[in-house]
């Protein structure tokens, strides 16, 4: 909550094109997943896709750590307890109003829809 939607100002000060598409592409691929295994790997890949828009060094570095926690079989159980198929598209939804946001280079409405993507996913898991 305190890092990712910040990413908004600076993926639209500093993506090109090709970091956009790998973009689209890890959420198109988090779409098309058969299974909660492939689906947890895209998103991670989107959520990353979105640090390296960046093209700054620590907010980069920052999501890898994160990333690393995601892989954790804690993170795992809660995520696997907690996906519903009403939730997982919700989280589709998120992500397409996330880049739309994006393309359209509306900082304040990317950093929003960041925000409440986060938000949904900390309810969803944790209840809070």
């Amino acid at each position: 909550m305190l890092i990712e939607p910040r990413y908004a100002a600076l993926i639209v000060a500093h993506a090109n094109g090709a970091d956009l598409e790998r973009i689209r592409e890890a959420m198109r691929d988090a779409e098309a997943a058969a299974d909660f295994e492939t689906f947890e790997v895209c998103d991670g890949r989107f959520h990353q896709a979105l640090a390296d828009a960046t093209h700054n060094r620590l907010m980069i570095e920052i999501y890898r750590t994160i990333t690393l926690a995601r892989e954790l079989a804690e993170w795992g159980e809660l995520k696997r307890r907690s996906i519903t198929p009403e939730r997982r598209a919700a989280y589709e939804r998120e992500h397409r109003e996330i880049v739309e946001a994006l393309q359209l280079r509306d900082v304040s409405r990317a950093e929003a829809a960041l925000a409440g993507h986060l938000v949904n996913i900390r309810q969803n898991l944790l209840g809070s």
